[in-house]
């Protein structure tokens, strides 16, 4: 009897990490700081458990229609093992997009489970 309850056990927590709900980024926000090229970037991130995600950023200079620049240059939560919660980060523009402007910017913040990147190679729109 043991046995079987142990087997249903193990079945249904299977299934539960099966059905884990993929991360969440919401409330990104994004900010230039005066006289700089460095750009604030805020977010909160949704994960299951007690999970960590890698983070990654692209930038779009055309409004959302394509996020061709990643943003590699950054400092704080970015990156393997980030936590769930409120997250800041600080992208140095200046460094990956140097000489260029745009008054039409969007900042894409992508999150997955595990320790590598997403596989995003910045060419897909959108706002989500």
């Amino acid at each position: 009897m043991k046995t079987k309850i142990i087997s249903v056990s193990s079945f249904l927590l299977a299934g539960l990490v099966a059905y884990a709900a993929p991360p969440q980024v919401t409330n990104v926000t994004a900010g230039q700081q005066s006289g700089t090229k460095l750009v604030n970037v805020g977010y909160n991130l949704i994960l299951d458990g007690n999970q960590t995600a890698f983070v990654e950023l692209w930038f779009s200079h055309n409004n959302g229609l394509t996020y061709p620049i990643h943003c590699s240059s950054l400092e704080g939560d970015h990156g393997a093992g980030v936590s769930a919660g409120s997250k800041t980060t600080v992208w140095d523009a200046g460094a990956d997009w140097d000489g260029q402007f745009t008054s039409s910017g969007k900042i894409r913040v992508i999150a997955t489970y595990g320790d590598q990147p997403s596989g995003y190679d910045g060419s897909g729109g959108g706002d989500g």
